[in-house]
């Protein structure tokens, strides 16, 4: 099953095509790399995925959901995150407590459950 189907995406800067019709499915376990040369649009589709750029066409769907349709803070909830070559930690945190900065974007007690380190709340 795939977790994550890209169809016919295609972005556009003005007149430079970034993406022309980009296809492609994941499926759940697979491995998988995205290479290219300098402005071939690597960055560009991670963009797409994570709701930085807006496609000009196509479709993107992860675990089933369609992610042109949710602002980037439902993606993050859904469990698609990205990171940046640049780095921005938090100055005066430990490398794990910068790591641990958006846990609780997936922890079900929200954020002072996750800060406080709480046990999981049991399924209702």
């Amino acid at each position: 099953m795939a977790v994550l189907e890209v169809v016919d995406v295609g972005v556009r800067f003005g007149g430079v095509v970034a993406l022309d019709s980009l296809s492609f499915t994941i499926d759940a376990g697979q491995i998988c790399a995205l290479i290219g040369p300098n402005g071939a649009g690597k960055t560009t589709l991670f963009n797409v995925v994570s709701r930085i750029d807006e496609p000009t066409s196509g479709s993107v769907r992860f675990d089933g959901h369609d992610l042109l349709g949710l602002p980037a803070h439902r993606i993050a909830e859904l469990g698609v995150g990205r990171t940046f070559q640049n780095l921005a930690l938090v100055p005066g945190l430990s490398v794990l407590d910068n790591v641990k900065v958006g846990g609780h974007a997936r922890s079900r007690g929200g954020f002072w459950a996750a800060a406080l380190r709480l046990p999981p709340m049991p399924a209702q």
